[in-house]
């Protein structure tokens, strides 16, 4: 089954993509309907079979609602392994990584965001309230994908809707938590996972979405990436692996299953730091060094999300104190910590 060859001038990517869609939900039999909600913002998953189900779902599965009526954003999703519909675009690999598509006359509807991920064979398109996602394979996809499905294309909708995705976990209770930011290997998730089993509900290791006025902290993904000499450490933490005999470049990958917070008021940004021995410990810190580690590893990891994103992370460190988080050896203690931070 062939789809469309290439994108006409007068028709938009995500028009071409819907028709191969539909091709799709008809080679596997019909659509599968699944729903999830950000604060108060629904999104509906409409599978072409169940090709991609698992892959995308896991990660979300906290986050399921039973709502009806229409959601604020609808995906439209297959995959090519289960369906046998290709994306409809021949030389995809051609494709930059991602490039927005500005509204043209030529083109209705065309105001359009774009996500090629060559090395997963994977593609996304935004426009307004509908998008689409294509993968080659949902069963080939490789963890840091199942981790954090659908990434982009959710990053760029919640932003048009004043929720911003940030490179950052988040720990907290009802009354207030905090957002623990830094680059890779700072220390986030052995921070944000030593504290299950504790008062302070887990929403979040890598990436989680802040709203403001006042700030606060959603869960995206119940995920968790940890190497392999942490998962020594925080095995009595965590459930299984599921991705038990990982490469060796890749990290054990987690599905989060207890002590999960949807979302929670900040109170403050901590900046983990790994410290060789010594105790666990806060230091204040200025908003300046507070937004020097949450911008850049976000604007790196999530592309297009313009000014605007960065006048927010700003804001939000001016706005709640900044502390760092020296990590010492007693991993135990920093559940207190962060608690005697909340009680300030």
């Amino acid at each position: 089954m062939k789809a469309t060859a290439a994108v006409s001038r007068r028709t938009s990517l995500i028009a071409d993509a819907r028709r191969s869609y539909e091709l799709a939900a008809t080679a596997a039999g019909g659509v599968i309907d699944w729903r999830f909600a950000i604060d108060d913002l629904a999104v509906g998953l409409r599978f072409a079979g169940m090709g991609l189900v698992t892959t995308i779902t896991q990660a979300l599965a906290h986050l399921r609602t039973t709502g009806t009526g229409p959601a604020d954003l609808e995906i439209s999703l297959w995959d090519s392994a289960s369906t046998g519909v290709p994306f409809p675009v021949e030389d995809r690999l051609n494709l930059p990584a991602w490039r927005r598509r500005a509204p043209s006359r030529d083109v209705q509807h065309c105001d359009e965001r774009i996500m090629h991920q060559p090395y997963e064979d994977s593609l996304g398109v935004l426009a307004g309230s509908q998008a689409v996602y294509w993968a080659a394979s949902g069963a080939d996809a490789p963890f840091y994908e199942r981790s954090a499905p659908l990434l982009h294309l959710l990053h760029w909708w919640l932003g048009d809707h004043n929720r911003l995705v940030v490179h950052g976990g988040a720990v907290g209770r009802p009354d207030g938590g905090v957002l623990l930011a830094g680059t890779s290997g700072s220390g986030k998730t052995t921070a944000a996972l030593s504290c299950l089993g504790s008062n302070l509900g887990y929403a979040g290791d890598d990436y989680v979405v802040i709203g403001a006025n006042p700030p606060r902290a959603f869960s995206l993904y119940r995920s968790a990436k940890v190497d392999r000499l942490h998962s020594r450490r925080l095995a009595s933490l965590l459930p299984g692996a599921a991705n038990p005999d990982p490469r060796p470049d890749d990290k054990a990958l987690y599905f989060i299953d207890r002590g999960l917070a949807l979302g929670f008021p900040l109170r403050a940004v901590l900046l983990p730091q790994l410290v060789e021995g010594g105790v666990t410990r806060i230091i204040p810190t200025s908003p300046a060094h507070a937004l020097t580690r949450l911008a850049p590893s976000t604007i790196l990891q999530l592309p297009g999300i313009g000014s605007a994103a960065l006048t927010s992370m700003r804001i939000l460190c001016e706005t709640v104190p900044a502390y760092i988080l020296e990590l010492g050896g007693d991993i135990d203690t920093i559940p207190s910590v962060i608690n005697r931070v909340l009680e300030r």
